[in-house]
């Protein structure tokens, strides 16, 4: 009798250490996956930086679209990288060759470097900073800059990506009777590009979008007049392009 509660009691074990044993292998289960998953979103980023300096070119903070470390197109010497050769079909290369269009055009009009291209996680980015796009305090959109929009479409088009059009201010104040608010004005500007863009055929209504952040989303702080006007901006964000 007293063997059988014996082996009764070995075989049934205490459960606090049962419990304790289970949760243990349920936490190690969810850090492995957590640690794996951070290592799936590290090689994303790593593609789309790639991605950024074989096809398009430019590096993050405004780079010129046709410069890179490596020589013209930001391949490494010697042959494309595996980035350029994933994302290097017609459609891509005709978006590369309009977006040095675009480059051209705007240094043409004397405005220095007011595009900057950069990569974020949900695509790629193209600011263009300054009044590039409209006078201080409005926002009707300056016929001189019609060719640069219209190069701005042709990437569009080619890319065929949803896109958003992000409108940004400075800090100072704005009150008028049509824009009570940098809020306002922003929309405005963001919301006079798209109208543009799909007026003009470059993108379906179901793709583009627009919002307008105002002051609130500055790259720089708002101290000197040169970071007021990086900050007075039109951000067109290609989104999930290389994600």
């Amino acid at each position: 009798m007293s063997r059988k509660k014996k082996v009764e009691e070995e075989s049934g074990g205490d459960p606090f250490v049962v419990m304790m044993t289970a949760l243990s292998m349920i936490l190690l289960a969810f850090f492995i996956v957590m640690c794996s998953l951070a290592v799936v979103d590290s090689k994303r980023v790593k593609k789309a930086l790639g991605s950024l300096m074989g096809t398009f070119g430019p590096l993050p903070g405004g780079t010129s679209v046709g410069q890179g470390k490596n020589g013209p197109s930001g391949a490494p010497k010697g042959g494309a990288s595996e980035a350029e050769r994933s994302f290097s079909g017609p459609d891509l290369r005709a978006a590369k060759a309009s977006l040095l269009k675009m480059e051209s055009l705007i240094l043409e009009k004397g405005l220095g470097k007011k595009m900057e291209v950069s990569v974020t996680r949900e695509g790629v980015k193209v600011a263009f900073t300054g009044d590039i796009f409209f006078k201080t305090g409005k926002a009707t959109l300056e016929p001189g800059i019609y060719n640069v929009l219209n190069e701005l479409g042709k990437v569009i088009s080619d890319t065929k990506r949803p896109v958003r059009i992000e409108g940004h201010t400075d800090n100072i104040p704005i009150h008028t009777k049509k824009y009570p608010s940098n809020w306002d004005l922003s929309v405005a500007r963001a919301v006079n590009v798209l109208r543009y863009l799909v007026k003009k055929g470059y993108v379906k209504p179901e793709m583009i979008s627009a919002v307008g952040y105002g002051p609130y989303r500055p790259v720089v702080p708002n101290d000197t007049p040169e970071n007021r006007a990086r900050n007075r901006r039109i951000d067109v964000v290609f989104i999930g392009t290389f994600l």
